[in-house]
């Protein structure tokens, strides 16, 4: 569910990434855990225990206002914020219930990731954003006004956060993957501020940069699923099988991440 795409939504395309889905988790997960167990015998290590298109897709079906569709989607997000944390006391309910609001059992059996009520706000915001980018005459007078303040409303949000270890910066993944109304807004106001930033640096970028960048943009599904089988392999079975841990100091984090991308791109 990434930032600030003009996209169409048909109910195919929903439908197609709803179930790359459940294909990528069983690529980046099931396979590599299955491969390191039969590698380790390392069974406590590697056997623990789309909707977003296809709601856009009914809005347009619907004929809904762009407001209305925000608004929609900015009452989900505080709906997903109010329910954060919780466990119907069944691991299959939990399941099903975890697609859509954040879902924290005792037992850690059920992890949901970037769930529906929380993020749908970030495609919704990004199809409007699209639109109005579009029919936007100037844009160099649109970003040179809306830069300098989404960067003074942006950074000392991330600095208190990250300082103090709160909201999406808190400790545990589902800080992030289960994330208020509060960090949302936050990052699409980020988002805008680094457009116009990448928006000035690109027309200074010579013509293959750019197509480059474009058709990377083009294929962010494509890459962002070959990336996550990079990502798998290398954490669960390379860095696990011959350290012994999935713990990379930061210079190594980030040789890492150059590499990843590059090869997946």
């Amino acid at each position: 569910m990434y930032i600030m795409q003009a996209v169409t939504a048909p109910p195919k395309r929903g439908i197609f990434i709803f179930i790359l889905g459940f294909i990528l988790n069983l690529c980046r997960y099931t396979i590599p855990d299955l491969i390191g167990y039969v590698i380790s015998g390392d069974a406590e290590r590697y056997l623990d225990p789309g909707l977003a298109l296809m709601t856009i897709a009914l809005f347009l079906k619907l004929k809904l206002k762009d407001g209305v569709m925000v608004g929609i989607a900015l009452l989900g997000s505080m709906a997903g914020t109010l329910l954060n944390g919780v466990d119907v006391g069944s691991v299959p309910g939990n399941m099903i219930l975890g697609y859509f609001v954040g879902v924290e059992d005792a037992a850690g059996e059920v992890l949901s990731y970037f769930v529906y009520l929380n993020w749908l706000i970030m495609p919704v915001s990004g199809y409007v954003f699209g639109k109005l980018l579009k029919r936007m005459k100037d844009k160099d007078l649109f970003y040179r006004m809306a830069v300098p303040v989404c960067l003074l409303v942006a950074v000392p949000y991330y600095v208190l956060h990250i300082r103090n270890r709160i909201g999406m910066f808190g400790l545990g993944e589902s800080c992030y993957y289960h994330v208020t109304t509060s960090d949302v807004l936050i990052c699409l106001v980020t988002a805008i501020g680094m457009y116009g930033i990448y928006y000035f640096i690109g027309k200074h970028l010579p013509q293959k940069a750019v197509a480059a960048a474009y058709r990377i943009g083009a294929d962010m599904t494509a890459f962002y699923f070959i990336h996550w089988l990079f990502v798998a392999a290398v954490i669960y079975l390379g860095l696990y099988l011959i350290r012994g841990t999935q713990i990379l100091p930061m210079p190594g984090i980030l040789i890492l991440a150059v590499l990843v991308t590059v090869v997946s791109l």
